[in-house]
């Protein structure tokens, strides 16, 4: 057998891992390391943001949101019928997240050891060390251990990545695999398929330099792209073949998946200003400086340029992904660095910045070898730095943070029979569509979430599910509450559960206190109903639950802080103020600004002393800078009592 066909047989997924070398032993440890922490650390549980919406898919065999996730959906569905018979669906699929966040670390470690001699004399072992810490960062850490799509796309991205940059195989096998490995990003995740796609065309535009080598074929890599976009499919077949279930626009026909693929039900989000964008900007820059991030990035983009000097184009890889990403993010009208899915977007800008900076420290200890001890100093300070980033790897709670599935599981049970709900947050439309949709409990309840009531494919959804409800006008005038308002008007003998008090101000409607909701009618309530829902938004589950996640679980604590405010908010409102002070108290939000608050209630009577500091560690709760804040509701307790009061709560 020729030697060249033994080597690519010895090869670790067509990397150039060396199955006998060091590099290939580095790799897989790195990733059984990581892989273990994540199973420490796994939520097993209802996740925020799009995490129950991704499972929601899977176990229904439905379609999420626009431009769709397929790679995802189609391994999710498979992955919850394989480990159905001994794990929860959302165990399973987030067991999957950490699967391919683990085997990150191969694509890294090839990536980290392809330039020079470096995958032998313990240099692969300093690499290692270097992106172990970056899996544990925090930004890739919480998309490995939670159902989302960002760890099968960083998996993607840094795969077709170690392709392009793999010496030992022939020009179109390489097209082709990058071609691939870009297809099948695209179809875990848009935003990082675009990044890749932009790193590609640099790719191919430095291949017609003078003097530079052909990096990729144009034609092998569009097969290999053609390919990896197959899964795409999933979206038209899935909405024609089965019409019924959680399918996200209901793109069975040529005009409603034009839409779906616009992404028309996110128009909210769209339009951002330049002055907008440019505050995006500082401010982005400012949380990513207060952290390791931007620091990563910036060292990891000054490695590459150094690593590929003789590359005209490709060595400027790092800033034009570091840049893109950080332009993509600013885009959004909707803003806060801090959010999840945001920092999840971060995954490969900094997989690849970190991968320079290892190549870098192992390149230094193989070139000086009496230099080794203060190279793998180095590598270990690194992986200290990346890993005990906020929250540190020691103190991340996720593997016992089950509050939001008790909150909503909870809430939905103690609901009255034949009830409307009417949500509006992220954290209880998706994981209660989970819990109705696949869970099978509470069918009687009608959800409606107020994102989804602009858009018809969801009333398609909600009457699919509750045929017994009386049919209404969807056109008519006052836009998505007016729809809103003529399927209550419909419906006059069903109660109403609203999530905050602004919902039902803005349906013209009273509300007065029940459970985690708030009852918009009948108001007041019968003694048999106001018995029969139990309030377990106390200031003692607050405390308990916040002690028991602290910042090791970040969705969880601000999502608390969050329902926090809005109970205390609705106490307020309905003048019981002292137990709106202990719900604040107990959920430690003195350093949060209460609100934003709605423009038509008062503002606290009275100035509250200035904080010695403005820490921002919750996105949807801006700090508290000023010495007065806006608090809503009455001003019937006496101003000096409630001073010295809210003196005692803020210190």
């Amino acid at each position: 057998m020729p030697a060249n066909a033994r080597k690519s047989k010895a090869n670790c997924f067509g990397l150039g891992l060396d199955l006998r070398g060091e590099a290939f032993q580095a790799a897989w440890c790195v990733a059984l390391l990581v892989f273990l922490y994540d199973l420490a650390t796994l939520g097993t549980d209802l996740g925020p943001y799009d995490s129950s919406e991704l499972a929601l898919v899977a176990v229904d065999i439905g379609l999420s949101h626009p431009i769709g996730q397929p790679l995802h959906t189609l391994l999710g569905i498979v992955w919850v019928r394989l480990w159905g018979w001994m794990l929860s669906p959302l165990t399973a699929l987030a067991l999957m997240s950490s699967l391919f966040h683990s085997l990150t670390a191969i694509p890294a470690m090839a990536l980290a050891t392809s330039e020079g001699n470096l995958r032998e004399n313990h240099a692969p072992w300093l690499a290692g060390l270097v992106i172990a810490g970056a899996l544990l960062l925090p930004p890739l850490w919480d998309c490995g251990t939670r159902v989302e799509v960002y760890a099968l796309s960083a998996f993607g991205f840094a795969w077709a990545l170690a392709w392009m940059e793999h010496r030992e195989i022939e020009p179109e096998r390489k097209s082709f695999g990058a071609g691939l490995g870009l297809g099948l990003t695209f179809s875990a995740n848009a935003y990082h398929g675009a990044l890749l796609g932009g790193i590609t065309a640099l790719r191919i535009a430095e291949g017609k330099l003078p003097k530079q080598q052909p990096a990729l074929t144009l034609w092998p890599l569009l097969k290999g792209f053609g390919l990896g976009l197959l899964p795409y499919t999933y979206v038209p077949a899935i909405a024609w073949l089965k019409g019924r279930g959680f399918i996200w626009g209901d793109p069975s026909n040529f005009e409603r998946l034009l839409a779906y693929f616009q992404g028309e039900d996110y128009e909210r989000n769209r339009g951002t200003t330049l002055t907008e964008f440019g505050e995006h900007l500082v401010e982005w820059f400012r949380w990513s400086a207060s952290g390791p991030i931007l620091w990563l990035l910036l060292l990891g983009g000054i490695a590459i340029f150094l690593i590929r000097k003789e590359r005209p184009l490709s060595r400027f890889d790092g800033l034009v992904l570091g840049t893109s990403t950080a332009c993509l993010l600013c885009s959004h009208r909707i803003f806060h660095p801090e959010i999840a899915d945001y920092q999840n977007y971060l995954g490969p800008a900094i997989l690849l910045g970190s991968t320079a900076i290892a190549n870098r420290v192992a390149h230094f200890s193989w070139k000086h070898p009496r230099a080794r001890t203060t190279c793998t100093t180095l590598a270990i300070t690194l992986f200290f730095l990346q890993s005990a980033s906020s929250p540190p790897f020691w103190a991340r709670s996720r593997g016992r943070d089950r509050v939001l599935g008790h909150i909503v599981r909870e809430a939905i049970e103690k609901a009255p029979p034949q009830a409307f709900v009417l949500i509006a947050s992220d954290h209880w439309v998706a994981p209660l569509l989970y819990v109705q949709l696949v869970e099978k409990r509470r069918a009687d309840i009608a959800l409606v979430p107020l994102g989804l009531a602009a858009s018809s494919w969801f009333w398609r959804l909600f009457f699919e599910q509750h045929p017994d409800l009386q049919g209404f006008p969807l056109q008519g005038a006052g836009g998505r509450m007016g729809r809103i308002q003529r399927l209550l008007n419909a419906h006059p003998e069903r109660p109403i559960l609203v999530e905050s008090g602004w919902i039902a101000q803005g349906l013209g409607l009273g509300f007065c206190e029940a459970g985690w909701w708030l009852l918009a009618r009948p108001c007041p309530a019968p003694d048999w109903l106001r018995h029969s829902i139990s309030t377990q938004a106390t200031p003692s589950f607050f405390a308990q639950s916040i002690a028991l996640v602290d910042a090791g679980s970040p969705p969880t604590h601000e999502i608390l802080a969050a329902l926090a405010i809005e109970r205390a908010q609705a106490l307020w409102q309905l003048g019981r103020h002292e137990e709106a002070l202990r719900v604040l108290d107990a959920a430690s939000l003195p350093r949060y600004r209460l609100g934003p608050w709605p423009p038509s209630l008062r503002a606290f009577p009275f100035p509250l002393p200035p904080l010695p500091a403005c820490p921002r560690s919750a996105p949807i709760l801006p700090p508290l800078c000023p010495a007065g804040v806006q608090i809503a509701g009455l001003s019937a307790i006496d101003p000096e009592e409630a001073a010295l009061r809210a003196e005692r709560i803020w210190h």
